[in-house]
Formats: structure tokens, C-alpha cells, sequence
């Protein structure tokens, strides 16, 4: 593709990881680049620097999405289908997203159009769950579907991500891919290829009497209408989600752009994805996280903490959409 991406980007939600105005000549990533444990890549593959990027666990699977006034990361799971983040699809105030002004994009540097591999979007699924966002939804349901024109494994010689079905287990590294920056008021590093590590942290709820228990009746009534799934180790709302904790500084956090990307776990040589990229939330991350957001902070960098939505509970719902074009999902039973 020869004619140059505008992407003139807009910021989101607080409680969402926000687009970013890219920088107009991103060439290099400015985060510090250190080495990530050897189970994540068959050579010593640098943090934030995309030297031998080729070598990493799930960099095959990990996909920029261009969505016209805004950018977010994706996951491939089969020839034709990308899991992302609702939100970045859908915005309470501006609508959906035009399906023909998305684009599926692979490549080191998503600005580098002369090397990049780029599919088209035939059609995309929000989960109702978040899309009928209300007071006792707070950062829930955040998953969508993208389904391509292209073959993603033919056409662009992509690798499905197969699924993990259990949650991580304590001190379990965890891979975070993506596209975004390394923090939310420095875009030097946006459009990037971007890891960091992290391991399982803990759900931290704010003021949890105010409104936890409306929260949990609507998630028991998410799982009737279908919309998620209570079964593989699923039963409270705080299980469809998979809180990261970021190991050091050195090795990342999850920023402006990451949205929808993937957390991946390793699991006998492959890259199992975990959950999807979401950002950060007062509600779920407690009392420090939710003072950070309000002041619009650099929550980046000032927390070590990220939520994401975890694939799993989402399963039914995924598949049943996918059915249509004979795909599913891999799951693994890790």
C-alpha cells in the first residue's frame, strides 16, 4: 500500500485505554528496551525495540487496527476473524465505527506503509454486554469480534491465537502485545510493536457497597441473555476479568493504543491468549487507581496495574458468530 495512513486520533474514556494523536514520524520507540524471559521468545527479544520482532510468542497474531478517527490492537483467532475491544468500536456519544473505515494491519511500524500487510473488514461484533454500558456495568463485557475480507492465514500468512481456558496462575508471566504508546502524553513510541510483562494482579474494588451487588445481578443476567458464558471457572463478574501487574518499570505497561490487544500466556512452547487489552478502571483497581483517572494523571506510568477482559467467559458468544463463515475458536486447557 503506497498511499499514507491519516490518522488523525482522537482520546477516549478515562476508564478506557485512550487513542493518541501519533507522532508524524515515528521511527523508533522511545521506551527503555530490556530483555524479556527467555519462555516469551526464541532469542532475547528487547522490550519496545523491534529487533528480531519476528522471534517472539504471539508477535505472528498481534494485529494494528486503524478504525478511521482512532487506532487500537487485535488478536487473530482464525482466517477471517480478530478479537479486540468493544470500546474500540463503539463510543456512547459518536456511535459505531464505519466497518469500511477499518483496517486490519500487520507490521512492525503500522506506519510504514511500504512493509506492511493490510485487510479489510467485511463485517464486526460488539458484545452487548458492554454496548448496554449502565451504572451497574463498569468496564464490562469489553470485547468485539472483527471479521476480514482477506484470509488472514493465506492472504497475510498470519497465525491464529489459540485460547486459553484457565485463568493464570500466581507469579505466571504474562505477555502484554501492542501498538500503543509508553505513556498516555508521550505518543514518541505510537503505531510501534510494543511488549511488556507482567503477572497476575489483584481485583481492588472501590467502595464495593455501593453498588457491587446491582453489578453482580446484571452479570447474572448477562449470562441468561447469553451475552457471557459462567462456565470455565466464571461465576462473579470480577472473573471475566484478568488484573496485570506489571513486574518493573523496565519491563512496560500497557498504554494509549494497546486497547484490544492481547495478553498472552506460554503453555507448552505456544502463545495462549488470556484476555484482550481494556485499560484502566477506579472501580475494579481501588482507591489509588480511581484518584489517578479522576485527576487525568499519567495513569501509564503511574500505575502498575491494567485491566483486561478475559477471552474465556466469551467463548459461546465468539463462536456463535463465527459459525457463520465455519470458523471457531482453539481452546486449550492449560
Amino acid at each position: 500500500m503506497k498511499k499514507i495512513l491519516n490518522l488523525a486520533l482522537t482520546s477516549a474514556s478515562l476508564l478506557i485505554i485512550s487513542c493518541k494523536e501519533p507522532p508524524k514520524n515515528a521511527v523508533k520507540n522511545s521506551e527503555v528496551c530490556a530483555s524479556l524471559p527467555d519462555e516469551f521468545s526464541t532469542n532475547r527479544i528487547s522490550n519496545g525495540c523491534d529487533v528480531n520482532a519476528k522471534n517472539i510468542i504471539g508477535n505472528n497474531s498481534t494485529v494494528f487496527l486503524f478504525l478511521g478517527s482512532s487506532a487500537c490492537t487485535g488478536t487473530v483467532v482464525s482466517s477471517h476473524f480478530v478479537i479486540t475491544a468493544s470500546h474500540c468500536l463503539f463510543h456512547e456519544v459518536n456511535g459505531y465505527k464505519k466497518k469500511e473505515d477499518i483496517k486490519v494491519i500487520f507490521g512492525n511500524n503500522a506506519f510504514d506503509v511500504f512493509n506492511v500487510k493490510i485487510a479489510n473488514v467485511k463485517n464486526y461484533y460488539t458484545n452487548d454486554y458492554y454496548t448496554t454500558k449502565s451504572f451497574y456495568n463498569p468496564s464490562l463485557g469489553d470485547i468485539a469480534l472483527i471479521e476480514t475480507v482477506e484470509d488472514l492465514v493465506k492472504d497475510l500468512q498470519l497465525t491464529p491465537a489459540k485460547i486459553a481456558v484457565n485463568p493464570p496462575k500466581p507469579n505466571q508471566l504474562i505477555l502484554n502485545v501492542g501498538y500503543g504508546s509508553t505513556g498516555r502524553y508521550d505518543s514518541k513510541s505510537y503505531g510501534l510493536k510494543r511488549w511488556s510483562v507482567s503477572t497476575l494482579g489483584k481485583v481492588d474494588i472501590y467502595d464495593p457497597t455501593s453498588k457491587y451487588n446491582s453489578v453482580n445481578n446484571f452479570f447474572k443476567d448477562q449470562v441468561n441473555f447469553g451475552n457471557v458464558s459462567n462456565k470455565f471457572s466464571t461465576t462473579k463478574p470480577e472473573d471475566t476479568l484478568i488484573i496485570t501487574d506489571r513486574i518493573t518499570a523496565q519491563q512496560g505497561q500497557t498504554c494509549s493504543g494497546d486497547s484490544g490487544g492481547p495478553e498472552f500466556v506460554s503453555f507448552n512452547g505456544e502463545a495462549l491468549l488470556l484476555s484482550a487489552t481494556q485499560g484502566a478502571s477506579g472501580f475494579w483497581l481501588g482507591k489509588k487507581a480511581h484518584e489517578i483517572l479522576v485527576n487525568e494523571e499519567d495513569d501509564c506510568n503511574k500505575l502498575s496495574t491494567s485491566i483486561n477482559t478475559r477471552i474465556a467467559p466469551y467463548t459461546d458468544w465468539l463462536n456463535s458468530k463465527m459459525s457463520a463463515r465455519g470458523e471457531s475458536l482453539v481452546l486449550v486447557n492449560n
